[in-house]
Parts: C-alpha cells; sequence; structure tokens
C-alpha cells in the first residue's frame, strides 16, 4: 500500500513538473522571470502589475522606474507587445528554434521617429553569443541604382531608421524603412526609388531568411 502511495506521490510530481516547465515558455512567464534590470525600466513588481491590470481588461497604467506610464498592449503564448514609456515599444518574443527557446526582445525609440533594436537571448535570459539575426547595414537599404549613387543617397539620408516588429507567432519580422516619416516631402521623392522600403523575414529553427 505505501508503494502505491509513493508511486502516486512521484507520478503527481512529474506531472506538475512537465506543466510547469510546458507553462513557462509563454512570453508571459519570460517576461515576469526577465532579470532585474534586462527589461528597461520595468521592475519585476510592475511587469506583474502590468499583467494583473491586463488580464482584468483594466486600461490603467503602471508606473515605470521613472514614474512613467507603462502597459501591456497585447499578450499570446508565443509574445507580449508592451509599452515602457511615453517614447518607448518593446515587443518580447519566443522565437521556434530547433533546441533551446530563443528569445527575441525589440526596442522601439520614437525620437521621434520609430527606430529599432533586437536583442537575443536564451529560455534562461542569457544574452546569445551567436546572434541570429542582424540589423541590416547602411548599403543593405539601397536599391541597385541607390548603389551606384551612394553619394547621391547620404546627401539626403545620411542615416537610415528602422522599425522592427515580428508578427505574434514568431515566424516574420518585418523592418520598415522610416525615412519617409522624417525627410520633407522634396528630399524623400529624390531619394524614394533609391532605397528599400521594407524588408520581410521567414523565422524558422533560428534562421531569417530574407523573402
Amino acid at each position: 500500500m505505501k508503494n502505491d502511495i509513493f508511486r502516486y506521490i512521484a507520478l503527481v510530481c512529474v506531472a506538475l513538473t512537465f506543466a510547469v516547465q510546458g507553462h513557462a515558455r509563454t512570453a508571459t512567464d519570460f517576461f515576469k522571470a526577465a532579470p532585474e534590470g534586462q527589461i528597461a525600466l520595468l521592475t519585476a513588481p510592475t511587469r506583474l502589475d502590468m499583467i494583473d491590470y491586463f488580464d482584468f481588461g483594466s486600461d490603467h497604467d503602471s508606473k515605470n522606474a521613472l514614474n512613467g506610464q507603462a502597459r501591456l498592449t497585447r499578450v499570446s503564448d508565443t509574445d507580449i507587445a508592451f509599452v515602457v514609456d511615453s517614447d518607448i515599444d518593446m515587443q518580447l518574443v519566443v522565437l521556434p528554434a530547433k533546441n533551446d527557446t530563443i528569445l527575441a526582445l525589440v526596442t522601439t525609440i520614437h525620437s521621434p521617429v520609430a527606430d529599432s533594436s533586437i536583442e537575443f537571448f536564451d529560455s534562461s535570459w542569457n544574452r546569445l553569443k551567436r546572434t541570429p539575426f542582424a540589423m541590416p547595414a547602411y548599403k543593405d537599404w539601397l536599391t541597385a541604382e541607390g548603389k551606384r549613387d551612394l553619394t547621391s543617397v547620404e546627401m539626403y539620408l545620411p542615416f537610415i531608421s528602422v522599425k522592427a516588429s515580428f508578427e505574434p507567432d514568431g515566424r516574420r519580422l518585418t523592418l520598415e524603412n522610416m525615412a519617409g516619416e522624417y525627410l520633407d516631402e522634396e528630399d524623400y521623392k529624390k531619394v524614394k526609388d533609391l532605397i528599400v522600403p521594407q524588408k520581410k523575414y521567414d523565422v524558422s529553427a533560428g534562421r531569417f531568411v530574407l523573402k
């Protein structure tokens, strides 16, 4: 009888372990588990408050570390999007990968035009030593004609701001060239046909393939 009880307890413990492990792989749980300081301006208690407000359907903002307003804007099993401050948006995405889970953290700063960066981590929030993706360089945003006339393009477009966003399932990354948002109309007309407006990547097994 004792052996049956011990066996039952052991089975329950194993089941609970698998349940917890499975649950911990959602974007929300990775958001909760992020080390202090990893997600700018959001302490662990603040992140929990943001989740509670979102779960209850409230549009109430939480206070970030600088007393600014923070809130969640979208939650799914594989992604969580949130406002960190009045000019900072972020997205945490659980990417499909062969082995360990890959977390992508997108930070978009509106200054005033959106400009994004992407960081990659493993499931324990360790920064990946080998990044699976790097943002395109300046020349990657030029058409063949633009590359031939690089000097003219740089005259009107000294830098390129790029907005990045993942589909909620993490299987596609879209990069938007924001030149049209900060150049005046006349200057934009001069470079419009010399630059690439958008890039899309399919994401599979930790690999990014340009479409």
